[in-house]
Parts: C-alpha cells; sequence; structure tokens
C-alpha cells in the first residue's frame, strides 16, 4: 500500500475552512467516486474504491492521510499532486 501525508498550513479561520474543504470533497467525490463523511466538525473519514483515509482540520493545518490500494500504488504522485493543487486552489 502506497500512503499520502500532507499538511497544508493556512491562515483562514475554521469555520471557513470547513466551508471549503466541505466544498472541495464533494467535487472529490463527483470526480473520483469516493465517499467522505464528516465524523465531527474536524474530522473526516474518507473512504472509496482503492482509497481510505481521513482528513484533519487542524489550527492553521489541514492535513490528508490516505492510503492508496496497490493497484493505485503507481499513481500516487500524481493523485498528491492533484490533492496539493485543489487544495491550494480551495485554500488561497
Amino acid at each position: 500500500m502506497a500512503n499520502i501525508y500532507y499538511e497544508y498550513p493556512h491562515s483562514i479561520q475554521n469555520e471557513e475552512v470547513a466551508k471549503r474543504i466541505k466544498s472541495l470533497m464533494f467535487e472529490f467525490q463527483k470526480k473520483y467516486g469516493f465517499t467522505a463523511t464528516w465524523k465531527d466538525d474536524s474530522h473526516l473519514k474518507v473512504k472509496g474504491k482503492g482509497v481510505d483515509g481521513a482528513v484533519e482540520l487542524r489550527e492553521n493545518l489541514v492535513v490528508f492521510d490516505l492510503s492508496l490500494a496497490f493497484f493505485l500504488a503507481p499513481f500516487k504522485g500524481k493523485i498528491e499532486e492533484g490533492i496539493v493543487s485543489e487544495l491550494k486552489r480551495a485554500l488561497t
């Protein structure tokens, strides 16, 4: 299994970050077909074909911690690049 761990620092208020991440996760769900379920105001469970993990909203930091199935391992770099690019777009 390949893992993606990425921390994205920001200076946006927590409520606004949550709103933007919810919108981003909705886009990811449509685009990539996984489910994203909020456990509470700052923790999101991500599950889908080939991906399992979590997104955590911390003070001034968004953390992606994902495990990719074996068949997605060759695409780890592209997947991480896409996540980072979309995250930057959503939080700037």
